[in-house]
């Protein structure tokens, strides 16, 4: 089966189990900057680290679209439509 092409940019910096669950990771604050300095302003985020990201100042988030997701259908669905 081929997969669409995503047509437009994502970060996801997060881990995925064998099992499709996305893990939390550190250092939210650093991935936006450097999501920003590279024009990915659309961002997939593990959901525990939520909390994170709205600690962040408003001049990081400002402009970044964020979806936070617990596990790897939610991650397909955003990023393929569920065409997988």
């Amino acid at each position: 089966m081929t997969l669409p092409t995503v047509v437009f940019i994502t970060a996801l910096p997060c881990e995925l189990t064998l099992t499709g669950q996305v893990l939390p990771v550190g250092g939210i604050r650093e991935k936006a900057i450097a999501a920003r300095r590279v024009k990915i302003y659309d961002l997939i985020l593990p959901h525990a680290n939520k909390r994170d990201f709205d600690d962040l100042p408003d001049y990081i988030k400002e402009g970044v679209t964020v979806r936070f997701v617990m596990q790897y259908p939610e991650v397909a669905e955003i990023l393929w439509g569920g065409a997988v």
